[in-house]
């Protein structure tokens, strides 16, 4: 359940009854000409499954620090490290806080928490809100405010700015977050009516649609063994053409019928229709879906398990999502974060909240060499810190905090100058 401390901008505050903002329909939720796609329906797609929780892992799973942006030196002792480092609040971790942040952000269009705070304003807990329950908008004067509905009792509460972290989506406002599945709306519902066509092939026995046909006259009605005509429930008589093809589908239709062999008398030939799954080309039409999907998440096909690319362009690729897709978006985190956790005074000094990125490339031992050899070669790096940012105890040593330069630079300053050898000679 979910308390509140009194607020003087929050206290007694009611909202309007005619809101449109519904517990069991989120605002934003579409719904398309040909059916209705919404988070639950999109998410039992594998495709649409694994690019959020691939999203979701990587956000989640990123390091945060508060540092100074002018030292670049993280500041041990902070008091946000609580919340950030140890835990948001009392249920959650902070890989489960992110990732959900990210998983509402992605599929509603908006994530948000709720600030805590202590008596002297210092943020204490974040606790999650249901996307469904919060609604942004700009009250008369220009002020955003944000209308939250308790989810159990549907009391509504007025919220500043300032006491919720809103990560968005798309937005063509700035205000109001769009999912990615309202642009991927189309391209997801024909995805899952491809997936009810393949379900629906196999419940039938894999066996393709067609045609009994007979040089014998159907017409009429069946009869049953008293030899009057068969009636439905409803009344109606039943032809002898719709007793025939109920007889068929009995025998020939579902997964424990598949394959059977057929027995046609009274001169009926089966013929097959044209168009079966091989003709429509419905595996290609998959990949295609599962393509799309990729596209409007922003991630390569081998990150949804599929694709043909080769090793090397993987590792391209997977590059490419930490600053094509990741980066922008851990820019927005990092900017919401520092404008409403830190004071005024602490960002004014140089503060600011970091997530590390590089923990993404943990498991690409080769890309995290090369950096290492990179960063330590430049004199970015000493031994000490590439330990820490492993994981592993420094070592020890006044060695260990040495940074190494190449004598072969030199500023271009000094072109054509004479270099001055060991010991001051000429």
């Amino acid at each position: 359940m979910i308390t509140f401390k009194s607020h003087p901008q929050r206290k007694n505050a009611s909202i309007p009854a005619s809101s449109t903002l519904t517990l069991s329909s989120p605002a934003g939720w579409l719904t398309g000409s040909t059916g209705s796609m919404d988070k639950e329906a999109a998410m039992k797609l594998s495709a649409c499954n694994r690019a959020v929780n691939y999203l979701s892992d990587m956000v989640g799973m990123m390091p945060m620090s508060v540092r100074n942006w002018h030292t670049q030196a993280e500041v041990q002792d902070h008091y946000l490290g609580n919340i950030l480092w140890n835990r948001p609040n009392e249920a959650m971790t902070p890989f489960t806080f992110w990732k959900l942040m990210e998983c509402n952000r992605l599929l509603f269009g908006n994530g948000y928490a709720y600030i805590h705070r202590d008596g002297n304003g210092r943020p204490v807990e974040l606790i999650w809100l249901p996307p469904d329950c919060v609604e942004p908008y700009l009250a008369a004067d220009g002020r955003l405010l944000y209308r939250f509905f308790h989810p159990t009792n549907g009391r509504g509460y007025l919220l500043d700015p300032m006491e919720v972290l809103h990560y968005k989506a798309y937005t063509e406002d700035g205000i109001h977050g769009i999912s990615v599945l309202r642009h991927a709306r189309d391209t997801l519902e024909a995805a899952a009516a491809r997936e009810a066509y393949d379900k629906a092939v196999y419940q039938n026995g894999g066996s393709p649609a067609g045609t009994l046909e007979t040089d014998t006259d159907l017409r009429g009605y069946a009869k049953g063994p008293d030899g009057k005509p068969l009636q439905r429930s409803d009344g109606s008589y039943v032809t002898l053409k719709d007793n025939l093809r109920g007889e068929w589908e009995r025998v020939h239709s579902g997964a424990a019928n598949a394959f059977r062999v057929a027995i046609l008398d009274l001169g009926l030939t089966y013929k097959p229709i044209a168009v079966n799954n091989r003709d429509a080309q419905f595996v290609e039409s998959k990949a295609i879906s599962v393509e799309d999907t990729a596209r409007f998440f922003g991630i390569p096909l081998n990150k949804l398990f599929t694709g043909k690319q080769s090793y090397n362009s993987n590792e391209a690729n997977s590059l490419d999502v930490l600053t094509d897709t990741l980066q922008p978006t851990i820019t927005q985190y990092e900017q919401e974060d520092k404008w409403k956790l830190l004071t005024t005074s602490e960002t004014g000094s140089g503060l600011y909240i970091r997530r590390n990125m590089m923990v993404t490339l943990r498991s690409d031992t080769a890309a995290r060499a090369a950096w290492y050899k990179t960063m330590r070669e430049v004199g970015a790096y000493d031994v000490d810190t590439i330990l820490h940012k492993e994981g592993e105890p420094g070592t020890g040593t006044p060695g260990g905090k040495k940074r190494l330069y190449s004598k072969n630079f030199d500023d271009l300053e000094n072109l054509g100058k004479p270099q001055i050898q060991a010991g001051g000679a000429m």
